[in-house]
């Protein structure tokens, strides 16, 4: 299945794991989301920058799904600090 820009939606890549982040991230005001997102699950799977880009469409392994606590942990520790940035700010 795809979205109205021809990628991929399935439940379950890393995609989609990419795209909820991102969501998230957004949310949360943080600029440049999607590419975020990408660079947080490739750094949690110690693997370079691009990683997720590349591997979209790869079903979520056991291994980055374990990796998924942690980068929703990472996504909240960000989001928290942008909040707390935003509020300094001001």
């Amino acid at each position: 299945m795809a979205d109205a820009t021809g990628t991929a939606t399935q439940a379950g890549t890393v995609g989609a794991l990419v795209r909820e982040m991102a969501a998230q991230l957004e949310r949360a005001g943080i600029a440049d989301a999607k590419r975020e997102a990408g660079d947080i699950v490739a750094a949690v799977n110690d693997a370079p920058r691009f990683w997720a880009l590349l591997h979209e469409l790869d079903v979520v392994s056991a291994g980055v799904a374990d990796g998924d606590r942690v980068v929703t942990l990472g996504v909240q520790k960000l989001v928290a600090g942008a909040q707390v940035r935003a509020i300094e700010a001001h």
